[in-house]
């Protein structure tokens, strides 16, 4: 006894075991199933063979182990929702401490100059070149910071994969994906890339991320911001004419190398 799906001409596109209420209240079903040898039910059969046990509703078992499965995922997609959430604030955190670094690199007392420097681009690619100029230039033309060009330059590339993973989350949405018999909540491209998804999914792999890939970059987010945080320290350090100079570039070279590779 299927349930049908029509289109606007009356015409069958769909068998179902069971009806298809929507999120928004309507039904892609008729609401009264018809019978197995009804001729409308033959004829669509006829041109699309249909297994058996597809139109056969699912026992208690199966309705368990379906629940199950979609309790997992729910669980998945929210400890993604959850971890994409902590990385944009642990992102936005990065950024003050950018903007933080080119206003002690610029040492312009009682101004907001820097900010309003670091803030005019709208792409993070140029603001982080700004600093890191500013950051080169202040460390090429004063000896005792000469050597803040090299952990700098480690530094910069780390703080360029964690914007790597700031655009993969930006153009991502949160999709189901069915690979060997189970369903997996993931943090995709669009369905429709053949490239990022498509290509993927061929050579048996999951596409886009799960919550511990993005969990694993909020790691690398939050040691970045350390090391940022040492750098400008350092700087601040040197306008001042503070002693601890040398402390604070060993505590810098410490914190690169706490730093996860990518």
């Amino acid at each position: 006894m299927p349930y049908v799906q029509r289109n606007w001409k009356g015409e069958i596109t769909g068998l179902y075991a069971n009806p298809q209420p929507q999120p928004d209240g309507t039904c892609l079903t008729e609401p009264a199933p018809l019978s197995e040898d009804h001729p409308e039910v033959q004829s669509y059969m006829a041109k699309h063979p249909i297994p058996a046990n597809m139109l056969r509703p699912f026992s208690a078992e199966e309705m368990r182990k379906q629940d199950k499965m979609f309790e997992r995922v729910a669980k998945e997609h929210e400890a993604i929702r959850n971890a994409v959430l902590a990385f944009n604030l642990g992102f936005a955190e990065l950024e003050t401490s950018l903007s933080c670094l080119l206003y002690a690199a610029l040492n312009i007392r009682d101004s907001q100059i820097a900010y309003a420097i670091y803030h005019t681009p709208h792409g993070f690619d140029a603001r982080t070149q700004i600093v890191g100029n500013a950051v080169i230039q202040i460390a090429s033309e004063k000896k005792a910071l000469f050597d803040l060009i090299e952990p700098w330059t480690v530094l910069a590339k780390k703080i360029s994969k964690t914007r790597d993973l700031r655009n993969a989350i930006a153009h991502s949405a949160p999709l189901t994906y069915l690979m060997g018999n189970r369903n997996y909540a993931r943090l995709s491209p669009p369905a429709f890339d053949v490239i990022r998804v498509g290509r993927k999914i061929a050579k048996g792999d999951k596409p886009g991320l799960d919550a511990n890939d993005v969990n694993q970059g909020i790691k690398r987010l939050i040691e970045a911001n350390d090391c940022v945080d040492h750098v400008n320290r350092l700087v601040t350090a040197f306008h001042e004419g503070d002693p601890s100079l040398p402390k604070k570039f060993d505590a810098l070279k410490l914190a690169l190398t706490k730093f996860r590779n990518p």
